[in-house]
């Protein structure tokens, strides 16, 4: 299976595809370098949006607080972590 890989100017992961299958995952990142997106796609070829996202949130010492999951059909879960 071969991979196509992407990254930002800080060496932090952008983007990831299968090229077999298309599945594409993109990754956003704060100032701070902190992992803040991550979204699922099916099929970069088709423009397809995404079957899964993931939102995090840090607190003021850059640790992970919360996560945020929604999936294709819009059902949304929320977590948060103890500090």
């Amino acid at each position: 299976m071969r991979h196509e890989f992407e990254y930002d100017v800080n060496g932090n992961l952008i983007r990831k595809t299968v090229r077999a299958s298309g599945l594409t995952w993109r990754y956003g990142y704060s100032a701070y370098d902190e992992l803040v997106l991550v979204s699922r796609q099916a099929s970069a070829s088709t423009g397809a949006t995404a079957e899964l996202t993931v939102s995090y949130g840090y607190d003021a010492l850059g640790r992970r607080v919360w996560e945020r999951r929604q999936d294709a059909s819009g059902t949304e879960t929320s977590f948060r972590s103890p500090v």
